[in-house]
């Protein structure tokens, strides 16, 4: 069965899970002194690189599901896409904002101003500076500004063979940008290339929803994805700062990230790795546990001073955001808008036809 049948892809659930664990580890041990230099360091990396699979799965999976609604539809509907984003996103910030308001009222949490607060709910956290409560709202921020502008790009963005190019040629072309201007200016450069890096996401989904097998044909060569791998394992061994080391790994974990995706049938190690039911269920609440594991390592009581107890408490609290706040407001919303429930959100959906939506493609592009 073709990927673009599958109704759910649980590897890539598997890997948006772990790699939220990974994250939720790299804060630990960075705010966490004993560990020593060289350990901090490389868990900040590990958790770099995470973050970066994260930005790429969300380009992937959100521009599947626009192409999908224009394809079908003949036109993107902005009405539901955002009606549906903003379901999915605000609920578990509007309350842990509400938790952090709280906590600085009574002094519990400290170094917090409202500018701060107030910057992370309406997501442009990134143009401020604050404390590691908020810290995270950093990536939030610019995935929500990336995709005001990304829906509206894709309508009049015809798909074919010589946008996908384009869009390939200009990933690559960042590459001397990153290099030349990422130690000068680290603030304003290394939030483009956040953006770049959910770009990569994009042009994947962009490719699969074309009829174009470059990607395919090169991930079926035996040595490139071993390649790309021991690239990526040499860059840890290297010095570089955090813009470049960011964008070249998250280059390399892009090809990665489609490999898993087109092989995620076959019954390989890799696959049962990532199909293993804790990895799934992290990524069913994932973005639950994103949003509310800062506030644990932020507070750093002493008697939290244990790496896994930290992170089981963070995993407690993301469980019961997920079913306290966000499924219900996410059958709210599919009951409002007459959809049953397919799945738990979280889940990934490909309910099209790859050989329809080529033709179709090809039919758009010449209308365009």
């Amino acid at each position: 069965m073709n990927l673009a049948e599958r109704r759910r892809v649980t590897n890539l659930d598997g890997l948006r899970g772990l790699c939220v664990l990974f994250v939720v580890f790299a804060h630990a041990v960075e705010r966490n002194s004993k560990f020593g230099e060289p350990r901090i360091a490389f868990a900040q990396e590990l958790g770099e690189l995470s973050l970066g699979v994260l930005f790429i799965l969300s380009g992937f999976f959100i521009t599947l599901i626009l192409r999908k609604d224009q394809i079908k539809n003949g036109r993107i509907n902005f009405k539901q896409f955002y009606f549906r984003r903003l379901t999915r996103i605000l609920p578990p910030v509007f309350a842990y904002i509400f938790v952090l308001a709280i906590l600085k009222s009574t002094a519990i949490v400290t170094r917090l101003d409202t500018g701060e607060l107030l910057t992370s709910l309406f997501f442009v956290r990134n143009l401020y500076p604050g404390s590691f409560f908020t810290g995270h709202f950093w990536t939030l921020a610019i995935d929500e500004q990336f995709y005001l502008f990304w829906p509206l790009l894709l309508t009049i963005l015809p798909l074919n063979s010589k946008v996908l190019r384009a869009c390939f040629v200009g990933l690559f072309a960042g590459a001397p940008f990153v290099f030349a201007y990422g130690g000068i200016l680290p603030v304003v450069s290394s939030q483009i290339v956040a953006s770049m890096i959910i770009s990569m996401g994009c042009v994947l989904g962009l490719h699969e929803c074309s009829s174009n097998m470059l990607l395919k044909r090169l991930l079926s060569l035996r040595i490139f994805v071993p390649m790309v791998i021991g690239l990526l394992g040499c860059s840890f061994l290297v010095e570089i700062e955090f813009v470049q080391s960011f964008y070249l790994r998250s280059f390399a974990a892009a090809f990665i990230v489609y490999f898993l995706a087109v092989n995620d049938l076959q019954r390989t190690l890799y696959n049962k790795f990532l199909n293993m039911r804790v990895f799934v269920f992290l990524g069913k609440i994932s973005y639950s546990l994103y949003v509310w594991q800062q506030l644990l390592f932020g507070i750093n009581p002493p008697s939290f001073r244990s790496i896994p107890l930290r992170i089981l408490v963070c995993i407690v609290m993301a469980i019961a955001s997920y079913y306290i706040i966000e499924r219900p407001v996410l059958r709210w919303r599919d009951r409002r808008q007459g959809k049953m429930p397919l799945k738990p959100e979280g889940s990934v959906f490909f309910p099209f036809n790859p050989s329809k939506i080529a033709s179709m493609t090809q039919a758009t592009s010449k209308e365009v």
